[in-house]
């Protein structure tokens, strides 16, 4: 019981200090905000569940609560002690509130780097929502120093005036050549095991607001981490965008960033 982000997604539910790139792929901006509420999640064999009810934010004082309900099922087969498969399903309905925002729901993108405030695409605002249904599936793979993950997320958006569809999905690999590995446990991957070693990543993005004339943008980016140890790394990212009918019609940014993440346990 408390405040928490609503069981749905794979990456999501991997905390930021153990995620392979700087930022999540495009398509996180369809998984539902921390929310008030109360939740069960278990675990039987290789297979896990988690269920939540939820209301609004802490932040969010308005005198009608929204309410939503959301669910996560996961599978992982183990062929040995370090290669494994994940396989995910998230769903969640959400009722917004109709006090203080209006029951409005906007869904807009940077270009996978916070770094700058500009978004590339962006949906608009679509006000008298009366409900979003959003559904996601999962994939992993890993062996040894090796991974593959995918995900694919779709919202629907049921308001006043507009039935408006969004989708969106990313898929990437990481590779350490000389030692070093993700852990993974209960529907989830942990803190990478590595020493003084380099992890070699690169991803594939696409979102799609079309629906509503907010643009398509897709995003390769290439990773290069360095772990001094499993709290200590310094990471880049080269990002490449390509973007159709956006914010600004159709541009082909590309950003490179570096970060010194330190963490404690």
């Amino acid at each position: 019981i408390g405040q928490f982000k609503a069981p749905f997604s794979l990456e999501e539910m991997d905390s930021s200090k153990y995620i392979t790139f700087m930022e999540r792929g495009s398509n996180a901006i369809f998984v539902p905000g921390r929310r008030i509420g109360v939740g069960i999640e278990n675990q039987i064999g290789r297979h896990t569940y988690a269920i939540s009810l939820v209301g609004d934010s802490a932040e969010d004082n308005a005198g009608d609560e929204g309410l939503g309900v959301s669910a996560r099922f996961t599978t992982s087969p183990q062929f040995s002690e370090h290669r494994f498969a994940h396989f995910g399903l998230g769903i969640n309905y959400e009722e917004p509130s109709q006090t203080g925002s209006d029951g409005s729901t906007r869904f807009r993108a940077h270009p996978e780097s916070h770094v700058t405030s500009t978004r590339l695409v962006d949906g608009g605002t679509i006000a008298d929502v009366s409900s979003l249904t959003r559904a996601g599936l999962e994939a992993a793979y890993a062996s040894g120093g090796f991974t593959a993950q995918a995900e694919y997320m779709t919202v629907s958006v049921n308001a006043a005036d507009i039935d408006a569809n969004y989708d969106g999905f990313y898929a990437y690999a990481s590779y350490f050549p000389w030692g070093g590995y993700r852990p993974y446990k209960n529907g989830v991957f942990g803190r990478v095991k590595a020493n003084n070693t380099w992890e070699f990543a690169l991803r594939y993005s696409t979102l799609d607001l079309t629906d509503t004339n907010g643009g398509r943008m897709d995003n390769i980016t290439f990773g290069v981490n360095y772990y001094v140890n499993p709290y200590l790394r310094i990471m880049a990212n080269y990002i490449v965008s390509d973007v159709k009918d956006g914010v600004n019609g159709d541009e082909d940014p590309s950003i490179f960033q570096m970060r010194v993440s330190f963490d404690f346990k």
